[in-house]
């Protein structure tokens, strides 16, 4: 998948998690079967606000060339995904998460593939 269409994707789906934790952190909370209280809200929405950050990154970066930007960018995004996936297993196997993590955890799994297979091109031509 070419890296302008990785980064309209990502810049969507961040944008939609973006308004999920900023507006409806209860679908999260419903998703990973997670208690939601003032805590766990506050917390959702300062995520919605790192979302936020992704978004712009992804959607300013969609015409970037070959480049260490995008690279960087390309490296930040696949860290991203894979301690998300990691950490996902890690809370549901200590018993604070669901089993609707799993969801998330594929997500983030088929989008760390796609990164690194970015990745791999983008070092080939730098």
């Amino acid at each position: 998948m070419q890296y302008r269409n990785v980064s309209v994707v990502t810049s969507f789906v961040a944008l939609t998690l973006f308004l999920v934790l900023l507006l409806a952190p209860w679908l999260f909370f419903f998703l990973f079967q997670v208690e939601q209280n003032g805590s766990a809200s506050f917390v959702a929405r300062r995520t919605a606000m790192l979302f936020l950050g992704i978004t712009i990154i992804a959607w300013v970066s969609r015409n970037e060339s070959n480049t260490r930007a995008r690279l960087a960018i390309s490296l930040g995004f696949s860290a991203t995904m894979f301690s998300l996936a990691m950490l996902g297993v890690v809370e549901y196997s200590r018993g604070y998460a669901g089993t609707g993590i799993f969801l998330t955890v594929l997500i983030e799994v088929a989008y760390l593939k796609v990164c690194l297979k970015g990745k791999r091109s983008l070092t080939r031509l730098n």
